[in-house]
């Protein structure tokens, strides 16, 4: 057995044969076996209509099939034509293959009937099969994907545009202003462009459960216990699949075949399917003294923009590192260095999530963002609606009172927040004071305003 799958099939027998017929897999297209010692190089060709071919058909001259015979047998078949064309020592592999095939076919035909279609499905639903093996743990998802949310969220960014659209140093050759004449309607038409070219921008990374790495193997087989020293990699290069759905299984030394770790997997797809900007290993900036450095230099959104880049959003690693750059955003409330980009709304939401908004709540409320404040406990209500402030109603409209509100039933902090809101109204009076100044110095009364 070890002898046949230490030879190399060579490519060009591969291109000889026209169809693999597959009985017994009808899901299975252009499958990939790979060995880390590269010595195993074979290539099983099909195609959807190869698959649906009848058990029994006469073969012709220049096919080559893979049947399921009685007594669960597998058999490797050639046309007299196929096996003229090829040389002597790749009949002879061909030949090799089919007897050692039937030799196996115990434990493999077995493992093909019972555990290959489930394995498929398991997989073409892999995040979502995985991500909801602990009931007591929330998903976020539904919560952050959820309208309301979404648009508060949005509203809490705020769009600065001379921040959103500016020139960024991001490696791209810079293009050289232009300046043109316009009409009002060419003007409306380029500001509606630059508002969808910010709303491109801002669109926030989303925030999901982290996954977890299957545990239950796939099939323990006995018979193949230190076969070799090494781990056989069985990998789905199917052209347009998505890169969760494809099937990736281990072959470990002791015969026990498993789904790959979410680890190995981005690893091999990304071999395989290669994605700019994006590296096999994980880049030192994400680890201990290199992340610091970052961090104390302020450098938010580079570190979120590249993790962005190198991990999916359910990847332990970049929620890790996500975390680290929010806690660290909320204890030096450096917050207005990430408003109006793309990862204020999932900050928002992370802090929100972990019941430690009173930070971001003082931070408003020092800025004058009294209605963006309120904003934010409501979207904190939406997400932990069992809490003391959404139960009991607050019987005031004023956003200043709903906040004290909060504060007086929620917040640690109801001291601090109490004061800020006391110097905003008293700021807000002075204002008006001010206001009603210059209309009389104007000559315009209060009354006629009001008229007005």
């Amino acid at each position: 057995m070890l002898n046949v799958y230490k030879q190399t099939f060579l490519h060009s027998s591969a291109t000889k044969v026209r169809s693999l017929q597959l009985n017994f897999l009808h899901s299975f297209t252009s499958f990939f076996f790979f060995s880390p010692t590269s010595t195993l190089y074979i290539y099983f060709f099909s195609s959807v209509e190869s698959v649906s071919a009848e058990r029994g058909k006469p073969l012709a001259e220049d096919e080559v099939r893979l049947g399921l015979r009685s007594g669960g047998r597998l058999e490797l078949e050639s046309g007299a034509g196929a096996r003229r064309g090829l040389k002597p020592t790749e009949r002879n592999i061909v030949i090799c293959c089919s007897l050692k095939i039937i030799m196996l076919s115990r434990h493999a035909s077995k493992l093909l009937r019972h555990s290959y279609s489930r394995a498929v499905s398991n997989c073409r639903s892999f995040a979502s099969a995985n991500v909801e093996t602990d009931p007591v743990e929330r998903d976020p998802a539904p919560f952050f994907f959820n309208e309301e949310v979404q648009a508060c969220l949005r509203t809490l960014t705020t769009v600065d545009y001379s921040k959103v659209l500016r020139t960024r140093r991001d490696g791209h050759k810079l293009k050289p202003p232009e300046y043109k004449f316009l009409t009002d309607e060419e003007l409306e038409e380029a500001t509606k462009a630059a508002r969808r070219r910010a709303e491109k921008f801002l669109q926030m990374p989303p925030v999901v459960k982290q996954r977890l790495d299957p545990s239950a193997p796939l099939c323990e087989d006995a018979a193949l216990q230190s076969h070799d020293t090494v781990k056989y990699v069985f990998t789905d290069i199917t052209f347009g699949l998505r890169d969760r759905e494809r099937l990736i299984v281990i072959r470990e030394p002791n015969g026990t075949l498993r789904h790959a770790t979410w680890k190995e997997r981005d690893r091999l797809v990304q071999s395989f399917f290669p994605k700019p900007e994006r590296q096999i290993q994980k880049p030192k900036m994400f680890e201990g003294e290199y992340l610091q450095d970052l961090l104390n230099r302020k450098e938010y959104e580079f570190i979120l923009d590249r993790a962005c880049v190198q991990f999916e959003p359910d990847n332990p690693d970049y929620q890790a590192v996500t975390r680290e750059v929010y806690e660290h955003i909320n204890a030096e409330k450096h917050f207005d260095i990430l408003r109006s980009t793309r990862h204020f709304g999932p900050m928002v939401f992370h802090l929100v999530w972990t019941s430690n908004i009173d930070n971001l709540l003082l931070e408003m409320i020092e800025t004058g963002r009294v209605k963006d404040a309120a904003l934010l406990i409501r979207l904190y209500h939406m997400i932990h609606p069992t809490t003391k402030s959404a139960v009991e109603r607050c019987e005031h409209t004023d956003d200043a009172e709903f906040i004290m509100h909060y504060a007086r039933l929620e917040s640690t902090r109801k001291d601090k927040i109490q004061k800020l809101l006391q110097s905003y109204k008293e700021l807000q009076r002075e204002r008006e004071i001010v206001a009603e100044g210059i209309k009389l110095a104007h000559g315009i009364s209060s009354e006629i305003t009001d008229k007005v």
